[in-house]
């Protein structure tokens, strides 16, 4: 650990203003040689994990809600106020919620409004030279409630810890051996002990760590003390790894499916072009960093050309022709918001379709209509995730949470639902 880590930790020592993070690491120790008398396997299973302080004015008694939530869960067998919720239960309570946020302004939804800011956003910063002079009049989309301010998080990396996180029991370990390295821990008498009875922490991490953190809870929920039965934990899948999941989804939707890869207009086709050296392979093993990049790149790439088909519809050649008009600002908005509900339409919209005679219908557009939802969906997370909109984070967790069901992500779809639920119907409102 070095100096400046240990001086924060000084700083912060005993802070229950800390969030906490940690995950699994492997070394190979490739210079032992086993032999009869050590004969142990080189491959160590570590961990690793951080810490970093809440911002944005949170102070401790927005955290001492550990009584309250205890009443409510359901590995509480004593109080009569705890339960557990199943999916159907969630689900009815979070599609009224789901209506709430996304209800626009003007009569067009919350969607919709971030799609035409998507269409108008790519024609200025990858279109024509012309329209890089509309960047004043172009605004970002309205924030759904009060934003998070975007501000640099100050990390602070913790010792690596010789324990294998994969079992329940290594987890159980992980998060004492934390609480020590922070100045929470429990030591022997005379060294005064930091109480958490009334207190709650936060870990982040992968869903396997999340799991395996609500086993232990279950597993010591018979205990007396507050701190053994670590009623202070409180696990928050992280956002991180549920952009991963949308990238998943839309990897298992258009890419890794050999059907999905068979006509030439497909994302497969446009994927081949963007990538000719690794596309097979990537087709195959998913990968997030280029499925993220192809993701938006396609996706630029196609909302363009809707603009240009829309453009040759006007008795524009292309869309350079379209911007030698020299178009007025309205007109363009124009041309965004009748591209997002000729190309993105609602998916019962698109669902509909299916019903259509088999020679009525254009197979190849509808799907790729299906990557435009799924493509401007995706930029609708990053970008709420980027600036601290987190009503809009909301909003796309529910749109997301069956799509991760579809594509056999039914863990995630799972724990996104649960998050939601919590958020509005379970934790205390000075945890929101």
């Amino acid at each position: 650990m070095s100096a400046k880590t240990v001086e924060l930790l000084a700083t912060l020592g005993g802070s229950l203003l800390l969030l906490y993070a940690y995950d699994n690491f492997d070394i190979q120790e490739k210079h032992l040689t086993p032999t009869l008398e050590n004969n142990v396997d080189p491959l160590r299973h570590l961990t690793s994990a951080l810490v970093f302080p809440f911002q944005h004015g949170v102070v401790p008694e927005d955290l001492q809600v550990s009584e309250a939530l205890w009443e409510l869960d359901g590995f509480n067998d004593e109080s009569e106020a705890s339960t557990t919720h199943t999916r159907s239960d969630m689900w009815s309570k979070i599609l009224p919620r789901y209506s709430e946020l996304v209800d626009g302004i003007e009569q067009v939804d919350r969607h919709c409004e971030f799609r035409v800011w998507l269409f108008l956003r790519d024609l200025i910063e990858h279109g024509p030279e012309y329209f890089q002079k509309f960047r004043t009049e172009f605004s970002p989309p309205t924030p759904i409630g009060e934003p998070i301010p975007v501000e640099k998080t100050h990390i602070i990396p913790l010792q690596s810890l010789d324990i294998s996180n994969s079992t329940v029991t290594g987890n159980i370990d992980t998060i004492v051996k934390l609480l020590e390295q922070t100045g929470l821990g429990e030591y022997e008498p005379p060294t005064p002990t930091i109480p958490l009875d009334s207190q709650i922490l936060l870990f982040h991490g992968d869903l396997g760590t999340g799991d395996r953190i609500n086993s232990a809870r279950q597993w010591l929920s018979i205990e007396t003390s507050p701190r053994n039965r670590l009623q202070f934990v409180v696990f928050v899948m992280g956002l991180f790894h549920t952009k991963m999941a949308c990238t998943e989804t839309i990897w298992r939707t258009f890419l890794k499916d050999p059907k999905a890869r068979s006509e030439n207009t497909s994302f497969h086709s446009d994927f081949r072009i963007l990538r000719p050296r690794d596309s097979s392979a990537l087709s195959a093993n998913f990968k997030f960093r280029p499925i993220h990049d192809a993701i938006r790149h396609i996706g630029i790439c196609r909302r363009l050309d809707c603009l240009r088909v829309l453009a040759q519809e006007d008795h524009h050649s292309s869309l350079q022709a379209f911007a030698d008009s020299q178009p007025e600002w309205r007109h363009i908005q124009a041309l965004a918001r009748k591209a997002v509900q000729r190309f993105i339409p609602y998916p019962d919209e698109l669902k509909s379709m299916d019903n259509e005679e088999p020679e009525e219908r254009d197979e190849q557009l509808e799907n790729s209509m299906g990557f435009n939802i799924y493509s401007a969906l995706y930029e609708e997370m990053s970008y709420a995730m980027d600036h601290g909109d987190i009503g809009r984070v909301e909003m796309c967790l529910i749109a997301w949470a069956p799509l991760f069901e579809a594509a056999g992500k039914k863990k995630y779809s799972h724990h996104t639902i649960k998050l939601v639920h919590d958020l509005n119907y379970v934790f205390p409102p000075r945890m929101r």
